[in-house]
């Protein structure tokens, strides 16, 4: 997230929060009508208040348009962020945090114990950081199998895209409950 968007987000906090803040004094029994009575004509009449109004209107309507087309647009995982860019003869290659998390995901697919998985990435200058959050099969040696999926998901990024792996944080949501046959082949019929 650069530095406008933060400023925009900013900027929409503050407006949202006044505005929950006015809702909340009229639900409590504030009458607003006196104010806009003696407010809304000035508005109207003054050219100054006109086009002050006029222009924030139009910067509402703008940061409505920007939230919503970045909203629309998949945000950093359709390969709007550029994880690394190596120069080559021909021209930049770029390798998105969506093709990043696919190989992650490829590496957590083929370990055994798993039954669900999340992946979370987090891009920095010195590399990038990754977040597994995992459910897991009962039975499953939890410390060897994150440990090993901390390994294999940092060499098989840094191998297949290039892409210096900081950190693999893997945390384990849950364990999963055995699937009904092997739950209930214990215990006999009546």
């Amino acid at each position: 997230m650069n530095i406008v968007d933060r400023i925009l987000e900013a900027i929409a906090f503050v407006l949202f929060f006044a505005l929950a803040v006015v809702l909340v004094v009229v639900a409590l029994g504030w009458d607003p009508t006196p104010t806009l009575v003696t407010w809304l004509p000035r508005l109207a009449m003054e050219t100054t208040a006109r086009w002050l109004t006029g222009a924030l209107g139009l910067f509402f309507l703008v940061l409505g348009v920007y939230f919503l087309t970045r909203a629309t647009s998949g945000g950093a995982g359709e390969g709007a962020v550029p994880v690394t860019t190596e120069p080559g003869p021909l021209g930049d290659v770029r390798v998105s945090l969506r093709a990043v998390e696919s190989l992650v995901y490829r590496v957590v697919r083929q370990e055994r114990g798993v039954r669900d998985s999340e992946v979370k990435l987090r891009h920095h200058p010195e590399g990038l950081s990754i977040g597994v959050h995992l459910v897991v099969e009962p039975d499953v040696p939890i410390p060897s199998l994150s440990g090993m999926l901390q390994r294999r998901i940092a060499e098989y990024v840094h191998e297949t895209a290039g892409i210096p792996v900081t950190e693999v944080r893997v945390l384990v949501r849950n364990v999963s409950r055995p699937p009904r046959a092997e739950r209930t082949a214990g215990t006999p019929r009546s």
